[in-house]
């Protein structure tokens, strides 16, 4: 494409091929290092016919850079202000050291000091109106906080990995035989249980023809030569007996009839995700910024 005509479809947004030896005159940006801030690229065709580009503060050739800046393409206004100042309209002061947390503050207190610097920077903002440098100052918060908050989980995960790994060990040793013990004196128990509720019902028949009272009778137990002795403990449970009275009183009960909806609502949305339709739902869709 001849003049400007690359730089302003890929301004609009426009999928274009990149060809490596093709540079095409614009505005661009790109990093010259890892985790370093945005430098402005400037590509012209000089009076002479020549190729030219400027980045940063350097006159640099178009080919070696080209590939990295042709998908970052930036208006004029903004390079000027990189090119004048240093600095793009709405840049935000970055977190010290950000991305090796270098230094004698810790990630953590850098994390909770640039929070503390965006929280002040947005309670002073009126959400009714935001203007575009306003906007950009608050997508750079977010970014340089996000990639703040990213990695400190990081070393979180470090941190917290090898106690994982030994964890996971000890569990894998430990687990199996627990499991299987608690399952063993489960059955034993069932067996107990057996002799329990036949004593435990003969006292009873035993009882009924006198005037004693059963909370007076000793209650029946077995075991405790090696430990604490087995008895038999009242368990109360609930089971449906009549699945649709028990729906017509959840539907009649206001706190009940309000958990019900909101998890209907929640089992509804996960199937809509999954591409079902479920009446009475729609989908609704905003923008939001990511």
């Amino acid at each position: 494409m001849a003049n400007f005509d690359y730089w302003n479809s890929a301004l609009a947004g426009k999928p274009l091929p990149i060809s490596e030896g093709d540079p095409q005159p614009g505005f661009y940006k790109l990093r010259v290092g890892k985790g370093q801030p945005y430098e402005p690229v400037a590509i012209w065709v000089s009076k002479d016919g020549e190729l030219r580009c400027k980045l940063g503060n350097n006159m640099v050739d178009p080919l070696d850079y080209w590939t990295w800046c042709a998908d970052k393409p930036v208006t004029k206004e903004d390079a000027k202000v990189a090119f004048e100042t240093g600095r793009w309209p709405g840049d935000v002061d970055l977190p010290a050291g950000i991305g090796d947390n270098s230094g004698d503050v810790s990630l953590m207190e850098e994390v909770a000091d640039y929070m503390e610097t965006a929280r002040s920077w947005g309670k002073e903002i009126d959400q009714k109106s935001v203007d575009k440098d306003t906007a950009d100052k608050a997508a750079n918060y977010a970014t340089h906080l996000g990639t703040l908050a990213g990695n400190l989980d990081k070393e979180r995960k470090e941190k917290v990995a090898p106690h994982l790994e030994a964890q996971r060990e000890v569990n894998g040793q430990y687990n199996p035989i627990i499991e299987e013990a608690k399952a063993l004196v489960k059955s034993l128990k069932a067996i107990t249980g057996v002799y329990l509720r036949a004593e435990d019902e003969k006292r009873r028949k035993e009882l009924a023809a006198t005037n004693i009272l059963q909370e007076e009778v000793a209650k029946v137990k077995a075991g405790g030569q090696r430990g604490r002795r087995v008895g038999l403990r009242t368990v109360v449970k609930y089971e449906v007996e009549d699945a649709d009275a028990v729906l017509r009183w959840a539907v009649t009960s206001k706190g009940v009839i309000e958990q019900m909806q909101a998890y209907a609502a929640q089992l509804a949305e996960a199937h809509m995700k999954n591409g079902h339709e479920v009446p009475g739902m729609k989908r609704v869709e905003t923008k939001e910024a990511v």
